[in-house]
């Protein structure tokens, strides 16, 4: 009997003495006024429409976790026997005594841990899908498209392209407003804004997609630009140059962005200079035709928008409104929702980027400067550009007195195959959806990503033309090749991997530290873009690069090779994919909240088993001390570091065009220079 009095009294005593010993309490009597609201009023689905299509209720799947850990009962909050998603203790509830979910930022780091996990299995089962914003949560989605999104649209309207949608001349073709037309006007402007808003949506896209392409030929042909007027300086007191070669060179610097037409018609401008280059001309006409020359090169110059103008300004708008949106992050610190708001913010810099390299170049973007200078002479030689040229380079410069354009201009057939091979409906349908941007002349600007192979062939045509410039095409293409494709692609490579960088930093540590959707989304727009980048170089390196005569042939072959062309366009075409999907969809899928789901909140370390690894776990809860303590740590910092990287591009921008600018304008003055102290 004795063993037996013994035994129940341990069994009676044991809890006590237990609890006495750990000071662990199963029950709570203070919690119960804020979890019993929730808790009692749970609805048995999470879904308030079809979950998806957006229909997720997140928050009620966080009240399902808690409801899984805890209950009320007798005016008690209770850890439930046996439960495993909870791995605090009633004392960690009571320190911050607070309802974990939807709990917001109170100013400081005092929070809790991170204690509520759930494995993957079991929130696919009761929380399948996603929850869309609201329409009237505009702090979610209307303020970023205020603060990154729609200043990105107007940036990339300073990005020069060839191609527009087109707007059909119908909807602007009343003559008068009366009472009997303004209910047609009524549904035409309408039609015209969606069509205009659909065009600028679409080159947005495309900026997106290929802004690595983008960057490196714009930073490519700034650095031409900055070699031929080094060339031209360091040739002023040698009389080595005629009057002509040089206002010839000047005008390929400010013209080397279009297409085959202007080279043909660039050589009515210099018509008539002198060709001496040891003494002034006494010819009154001649030296009437230099003033002239002087004042049209300065003009066209002066005739395109400063860079201030055109791209600065607005980008110290854009870094107002981004300080002001990196500001008010403070007041949600450890939203997950505003953390990825604020790194799709980051990545976003990536077009201003593009706009600001696009706009410190000296050639100028509207190709009606250049046929309004040269028209009185096109009239008088009778030498009427052709008004059918698709705008590709395929003819090489006429020419008496030089070659054709050698190894730089050496795969002209080569497009022109290209172009022929392509299914003529395709060509036809595009054609008469995107209309040429500058249909009223016959100049046609280069893309943006030709943009540096552009210029380097004008400069390529000036060397072949005039044999005393051979030399320049030597010091400023051929030994330089390799070295300023490298340089390009060195200096264009932080414009966009940095902004992608930061939103990275940020994105990584919400809600989880590790890899996730949105992180691997990054990801994969950097690396397609450094693909792309490869590729722009790969091509132009093999096409162009001056090679010795016993590797000529290989390379050659190389060229022309179809399997190479195809090979090309099919990892080329992949990667703009690619940067497409992960920019505009990435976009669209953070700003619709699409990816908040239980496969994305899941480490990517644990999606391939994610069914049977017990470690595979997502917590629940808003505003834990990690949330709260990686916010601090990254979003202000990554924001404020965003806000400098652009302000020092942007005046580096600035300074570099004000540099060519004067550089430019000091060696106009300069083009009838003789030094006759060398003469003599």
């Amino acid at each position: 009997m004795q063993p037996f009095t013994t035994l129940m009294w341990l069994f009676l005593l044991w809890p006590r003495a237990t609890m006495s010993q750990t000071g662990v309490r199963n029950y709570s009597t203070e919690l119960v006024p804020i979890y019993q609201p929730y808790l009692s009023t749970l609805k048995s689905s999470t879904a308030k429409f079809n979950p998806n299509m957006g229909g997720l209720d997140w928050n009620m799947c966080c009240s399902l976790v808690v409801n899984e850990s805890l209950m009320v009962e007798n005016d008690r909050l209770y850890i439930r026997p046996g439960q495993t998603f909870f791995t605090g203790t009633i004392e960690t509830l009571e320190e911050f005594p607070r309802y974990p979910c939807g709990a917001t930022y109170n100013g400081t780091l005092n929070a809790p841990h991170q204690e509520f996990w759930v494995p993957y299995s079991w929130c696919y089962t009761h929380c399948p899908g996603w929850p869309v914003i609201s329409s009237y949560d505009f702090d979610k989605w209307l303020k970023p498209m205020i603060a990154f999104i729609l200043p990105s649209l107007i940036f990339c309207l300073n990005i020069p392209r060839r191609r527009r949608l087109d707007l059909p001349v119908g909807l602007f073709s009343n003559k008068s407003i009366s009472i009997s037309n303004i209910p047609l006007i009524a549904l035409k402007i309408p039609l015209a804004a969606v069509i205009i808003t659909f065009d600028v949506l679409i080159w947005t896209c495309v900026v997106f997609s290929v802004a690595g392409p983008m960057l490196t030929s714009g930073t490519y042909e700034a650095l031409i630009d900055a070699r031929v007027l080094s060339y031209l300086e360091g040739r002023t007191n040698e009389n080595s140059l005629t009057v002509q070669q040089r206002a010839h060179t000047l005008l390929s610097i400010l013209i080397g962005n279009l297409d085959v037409d202007a080279w043909q018609s660039s050589n009515l401008f210099v018509q008539g200079l002198p060709r001496n280059t040891t003494r002034r001309s006494n010819d009154v006409q001649k030296r009437r035709r230099v003033v002239i020359v002087k004042h049209k090169l300065r003009a066209m110059l002066d005739s395109q928008l400063s860079f201030g103008s055109s791209v600065g300004a607005p980008v110290m708008f854009y870094i107002a409104s981004y300080i002001w949106s990196v500001y008010e992050v403070r007041a949600e610190l450890g939203s997950y929702i505003t953390a990825h708001q604020l790194a799709a913010s980051m990545f976003w810099m990536t077009i201003p980027h593009v706009a600001l390299i696009s706009c410190l170049l000296l050639a100028g973007n509207n190709p009606y400067i250049w046929q309004n200078t040269i028209a009185e002479s096109l009239l008088l030689h009778d030498r009427l550009p052709s008004t059918n040229s698709e705008g590709i380079l395929l003819l090489s410069p006429n020419s008496n007195n030089g070659t054709n354009g050698g190894d730089i201009t050496s795969d002209s057939s080569n497009g022109l195959h290209r172009l022929r091979s392509i299914p003529r409906f395709i060509s036809h349908l595009f054609s008469h959806m995107f209309t040429l941007a500058f249909e009223k002349t016959p100049f046609k600007p280069a893309w943006m990503w030709n943009r540096g192979s552009n210029k380097a062939k004008w400069i390529a045509n000036i060397g072949d033309f005039y044999p005393q410039l051979r030399n320049m095409r030597e010091q400023v293409l051929d030994n330089h090749f390799a070295e300023d494709l490298w340089i390009s692609s060195l200096y264009s490579f932080p414009l966009y991997s940095l902004p992608i960088t930061f939103a990275l930093f940020v994105s990584y540590n919400t809600p989880r530290t590790g890899f996730g959707c949105r992180t691997i989304i990054l990801l994969i727009y950097g690396v397609a873009q450094l693909l792309l980048q490869i590729l722009w170089a790969t091509r132009w390196y093999i096409h162009h690069h001056p090679r010795p005569k016993t590797l000529h042939h290989f390379w050659h072959v190389l060229s022309e090779s179809k399997c190479f062309a195809y090979t090309w366009s099919c990892f080329f075409a992949l990667c703009t994919a690619l940067s497409a999907l992960t920019s505009i969809g990435g976009t669209i899928a953070a700003l619709t909240n699409v990816l908040t789901n239980c496969f994305c909140a899941l480490p990517a370390t644990y999606w391939w088993d994610r069914w049977t690894n017990p470690d595979a776990l997502m917590f629940f809860g808003d505003n834990t001390y990690e949330q709260l303590y990686y916010a601090r740590q990254w979003w202000v910092p990554t924001g404020v570091v965003g806000v400098a990287l652009m302000t020092v591009v942007t005046y580096i921008g600035w300074w570099y065009q004000r540099s060519l600018r004067y550089r430019f304008d000091h060696l106009i003055e300069k083009i009838d220079h003789v030094n006759y102290t060398a003469t003599a």
